[in-house]
């Protein structure tokens, strides 16, 4: 039989983490968005503002490096519920 208050956690847990990925999914979205034009005329950018792409990328993927452990650790927690 299923515990009731463990599932609701895991709701509860699973409904943030999508909140979560959501929101990280927008945020790159939106990079692209605004920045693709840089692959097209890159030579018509200044090195600081290249390294400024950079660093966002790179806190873009330890983002996205977070959201998928975070959801590891969510089916491993819950795994007795996902069977």
């Amino acid at each position: 039989m299923m515990n009731s208050a463990r599932f609701n956690d895991f709701r509860e847990e699973a409904n943030m983490l999508i909140k979560s990925s959501d929101f990280f999914t927008n945020e790159v979205d939106r990079f692209i968005l605004e920045n693709s034009h840089i692959i097209e005329t890159p030579e018509l950018y200044s090195e600081e503002e290249i390294d400024k792409l950079e660093a966002t990328l790179l806190h873009l993927e330890s983002r996205c490096r977070f959201e998928s452990v975070a959801s590891d650790q969510l089916k491993d927690k819950y795994k007795d519920l996902l069977k």
